[in-house]
């Protein structure tokens, strides 16, 4: 019996924070992203043109990016350099500076 094989690209780490952020800010913020909207936001965090809030782990740190009039607050992702998540605005005042 033939098994048909699959040709669906199997999912990394870096896919999977990506699906993950823009569900989660489409859901939070109500913001659909794009490649070029997550590099713009990667950019504003990697050239300092955000606020640090605080460092969870050696690779994850919280930061304050001002995007569309907004201020959101982004987990980021250091070893890999994108964003995984986006707090809801109730979050945001929860976890202070």
């Amino acid at each position: 019996m033939n098994k048909k094989k699959s040709h669906k690209k199997k999912k990394n780490k870096d896919d999977c924070e990506i699906i993950h952020f823009k569900r989660r800010m489409y859901e939070r913020q109500g913001i659909v992203l794009n490649k070029e909207k997550i590099n713009e936001i990667c950019k504003l965090i990697q050239t300092g043109q955000s606020t640090f809030v605080l460092k969870q782990t050696n690779r994850i740190v919280i930061h304050d990016i001002l995007y569309d009039g907004k201020v959101l607050r982004i987990v980021y992702d250091k070893l890999r350099k994108l964003p995984v998540t986006v707090y809801d605005d109730a979050w945001t005042n929860d976890i202070k500076k």
